[in-house]
């Protein structure tokens, strides 16, 4: 019986693999700042944005979260957050969210499909 509890747990994981450099590469991170409406709230700074940031809420006057859009990441400087990272680690953080947990919103919503998925479509048969 206990055999049977792993292998359907080993199953269910299968069909939730996903790739997370695929989501990096696919999602770029001002897509998800937009779908969160943050976006509008970050002002040019250079090559970068920059703004009060959404995860620890920080104060308005202090611009503390930056955004480069051009190498895809993001970091609070602010000393009560400090955080930082990439498409996945933003929305773990905002999310309060595994890293997984966070690739796998970010696929549903963009709709990136796991390369099992991809694989496993039907093929045609030959004539």
């Amino acid at each position: 019986m206990r055999t049977i509890k792993i292998i359907r747990a080993k199953e269910e994981k299968e069909k939730k693999r996903i790739d997370f450099d695929r989501v990096r590469r696919s999602v770029p991170l001002t897509a998800i700042l937009q779908r969160y409406n943050f976006l509008a709230d970050l002002k040019p700074s250079g090559a970068q944005l920059k703004g009060r940031c959404p995860i620890h809420d920080g104060d308005k006057k202090a611009r503390s979260f930056v955004v480069d859009p051009g190498k895809n990441v993001w970091h609070c400087f602010s000393p009560s957050c400090a955080k930082g990272g990439g498409t996945l680690e933003f929305v773990a953080a905002f999310e309060k969210v595994e890293i997984r947990d966070a690739a796998l919103l970010i696929a549903s919503w963009f709709a990136i499909k796991s390369e099992r998925a991809r694989n496993q479509q039907p093929q045609r048969r030959k004539k």
